[in-house]
């Protein structure tokens, strides 16, 4: 791997990228590392009143089984509170998760910003970022890796929220949605978001998502990483390991 440049961690929901992240910053002042960049919760950092919000937990923190945080989920742009302030917007979350292959300057500003502030070499880890990946890439280079799971485990396991499929019907709604996208929009997710899809339907839209991010990421990225097979096969951790250094 580069040991030059940013480092970007790719995934969605549900996909080992917050035991990723924490890897990373567990090797201290090396890595200035990110968790979750577009995260709607980054809004308060535009407010000084709201600032401490970002030494919370997510709602809901303690059912997603990640692994213990040494710090707080988003004490490094607490820690930057001031140099970011104004300029991370709601939008980046879901509104304007495709962006083509053009990163639209808001969203440039504000990772530039990240990068710019950031002690030793910066790490952002994303579960919003398969619409923008290659737009990340062309604008700031780095290093991509991508991390994936076999599918199917993946949807039982957004199944511990009702928060998961909430984020993928707000990802549906994005400005510029792809074709394929738009469709499966039309022919399966009620207009009503109180209305509760069929489990088939569910599975269907998430596995949309899912193959989108494929697609984008998996071809390009400088590692492709099935996180499930690194989890059980020794082998393979160890030979992930020895690419990633």
């Amino acid at each position: 791997m580069a040991q030059t440049g940013p480092i970007f961690i790719h995934s969605l929901f549900r996909c080992a990228s917050t035991f990723f992240f924490q890897k990373f910053r567990a090797l201290g002042t090396r890595y200035t590392c990110y968790q979750e960049p577009f995260n709607e919760s980054l809004e308060a950092l535009n407010k000084t009143a709201h600032h401490a919000r970002l030494l919370g937990s997510p709602d809901g923190a303690c059912l997603l089984r990640h692994p213990q945080l040494d710090q707080p989920y988003f004490y490094e742009f607490w820690q930057r509170r001031r140099q970011l302030k104004n300029l991370y917007r709601r939008a980046f979350a879901y509104q304007e998760y495709f962006t083509g292959a053009k990163l639209p300057e808001p969203q440039q500003r504000w990772i530039a910003a990240l990068l710019a502030h950031a002690q030793g070499r910066a790490v952002l880890q994303f579960c919003r970022s398969s619409g923008r990946a290659t737009a990340l890439r062309a604008t700031f280079g780095g290093v991509h890796l991508h991390l994936w799971r076999e599918p199917r485990a993946q949807w039982w396991s957004y199944k511990i929220a009702d928060y998961f499929d909430r984020v993928s019907r707000r990802i549906y709604g994005a400005q510029g949605v792809p074709a394929p996208l738009a469709q499966l929009r039309h022919e399966l997710l009620e207009p009503d978001a109180a209305v509760r899809v069929s489990a088939r339907h569910n599975y269907a839209l998430y596995y949309g998502l899912w193959l989108h991010a494929w697609l984008a990421l998996s071809d390009w990225s400088d590692a492709s990483i099935r996180v499930d097979r690194i989890a059980l096969d020794e082998a393979d951790n160890r030979a992930c390991a020895a690419r990633l250094t």
